[in-house]
Order: C-alpha cells, then sequence, then structure tokens
C-alpha cells in the first residue's frame, strides 16, 4: 500500500495525518506540556493538519494550539462551533490542573473524570451564538483567519434550514473562515451535507463499527465533497472513546484509511507521544 503525504488540491494542502486536539487541556487529558511536545513533534515531521473546536477542554485546546502553533506557515487548523459547554464546566476550569492532578494519584478519581468525558453536550446553530463562539476561536487560537469552520453535530434540521451554513459563509466573506465544513455524528446529517455547495469538507466517524459511513464515503466523494476521517479506533458504537487496547488496532485501522479514495485526511486522536509517533511511522512508510 502506499499513500500521499498530503492531500492537494488547488491552493490547498493537508497533510493526510492529522493530530486530534479533543483532550489539550481537559480534565483528564494533555497538559500544557505534553500538549506541546505532540504539537513540535507533529510539525517536525511534516503534520500539518491540526483538529480542535471551542468546546475542547473548555476552550483551553484552542489556546493551546494559539500559543504553541507558529502563526507563519502552511498549518490548516481546523476548529468546530455549535456545541454548548455547561456552565458548571466553565465554572470549574479554574481548578482544572488541580483535578488532573488528583485524578493521576487516585484511580477512583481518574474513574469520574473518564465517565464524565462521554457525555453528549447540547448544541446551539442560533448564527449570533456561532457568530460569538467563533470570534472567541480566533482570539484564542490568535488568527485572523481559520483554514477550515466546521459546525460540530449539526442535525439533518439544521443543515437543511441553511442558516448556520449561512452564517459561517458570511465569516468567510469576512477573511475569518477560509473553508466551510461540518462534523456529522449520522448518516442522515451527511446526506444533508452533500447538497449545500458551501460545504467543502464532511468530517465523519470512520471507526471498524462504522459501516454505513464507509459506504457512504464513495458517494460523497463524487459528490465533490473532502472527507476527513475522525474515530478511527472505535471498535463499537457505544465507544465514545477508544478501548485500552486501540492502539493494537493502528495499523489495521490506518491500513483501510490509507487505502480508501475517499479519504482526504485523517485523525490521530492521542496524548501519548508514542503512539503520535507510531501513527507517523505508519504513515511515512507507505507500506505495511
Amino acid at each position: 500500500m502506499s499513500c500521499s503525504i498530503y492531500y492537494r488540491h488547488a491552493n490547498l494542502r493537508i497533510s493526510s495525518l492529522g493530530l486530534g486536539c479533543s483532550r489539550f487541556g481537559s480534565y483528564g487529558g494533555a497538559s500544557k506540556d505534553v500538549a506541546r511536545s505532540l504539537i513540535h513533534s507533529a510539525l517536525d515531521q511534516g503534520i500539518n493538519h491540526f483538529d480542535t473546536a471551542a468546546c475542547y477542554g473548555q476552550g483551553d485546546s484552542e489556546r493551546i494550539l494559539g500559543e504553541y502553533l507558529p502563526q507563519s506557515g502552511d498549518s490548516f487548523v481546523v476548529t468546530k462551533v455549535g456545541k454548548v459547554v455547561p456552565f458548571k464546566a466553565i465554572l470549574l476550569s479554574p481548578v482544572k490542573r488541580l483535578v488532573r492532578a488528583v485524578s493521576s494519584f487516585h484511580p477512583m478519581a481518574k474513574a469520574v473524570v473518564v465517565a464524565r468525558r462521554p457525555r453528549l453536550l447540547s448544541t446551539c446553530f442560533n448564527p449570533s451564538y456561532l457568530s460569538s463562539q467563533l470570534h472567541s476561536s480566533l482570539k484564542r487560537l490568535r488568527r485572523d483567519t481559520v483554514s477550515l469552520t466546521m459546525l460540530h453535530g449539526p442535525s439533518l434540521e439544521v443543515l437543511m434550514d441553511g442558516g448556520a451554513i449561512d452564517c459561517l459563509t458570511r465569516a468567510q466573506q469576512k477573511g475569518n473562515v477560509q473553508h466551510i465544513g461540518v462534523s456529522v455524528d449520522d448518516i442522515d446529517a451527511a446526506n444533508a451535507a452533500l447538497l449545500d455547495p458551501r460545504i467543502e469538507f464532511i468530517q465523519i466517524p470512520f471507526g471498524s463499527s462504522d459501516l454505513d459511513f464507509r459506504d457512504w464515503s464513495i458517494h460523497a466523494t463524487t459528490a465533490g465533497k473532502l472527507i476527513i476521517a475522525r474515530e478511527i479506533f472505535r471498535l463499537r458504537p457505544d465507544l465514545s472513546q477508544a478501548p485500552p487496547n486501540a492502539m493494537t488496532h493502528v495499523p489495521e485501522n490506518l491500513r483501510r484509511c490509507f487505502d480508501s479514495p475517499s479519504i482526504c485526511s485523517t485523525l490521530i486522536g492521542t496524548t501519548n507521544p508514542l503512539h503520535l509517533q507510531e501513527s507517523i511511522d505508519i504513515w511515512k512508510s507507505g507500506t505495511l
């Protein structure tokens, strides 16, 4: 098997392996020091695709990228808007470092943090809310424009209404957004995204159990959409996070993504430098 290191289209250049930053700054995720090391390792070895969201780490994921990702260069930074961080989580943000330290030494405390992580966040796709969230994201990322902004988990109804995409289109016209996309959770929303010509990128789950999305992705490519794969280590639909042995499936999961002509980039969400290096080695080897 051989794979292209970068996907190129017109003035677009995105590494076919991306670093998912959802756990940067989170309670049970990567500290600033670990995140900085992961970012630098990724950059040093050719990764230019970094994926975050306004809600990740209550905004700290974007802050960390803003601090450690150079403003110059060709970094392809993706953020997502539309999720609502609970007020309780915002209030607890100042003690996040203490919670992380306690959970690292006490198994029961860590179990509580892990158990809370998969809880679904509510969404809000009101244009004024999206505009405010995007403004805050740009400020945290220390950028005037972001490579790709996605709606985060929109429903079929939201996409058919079109108002949320209108909001991103206005931001694009102002120069704050280069490309527009959606990160979807179900096939109905994915199909709705195919119908909107303003949507360039669609991010989909691509784990071993996501057979419907694998078949769908081929159809999406013929419709001219660029597909980003996420959650490739998820083995069952009921697992919002990868199981402990997920990294043993790295070669086969990456092979599936790299073999797929419909996937332009695959996200690796990890806080372990060794796991990131293993993925990079596979990515660069070209053969598995």
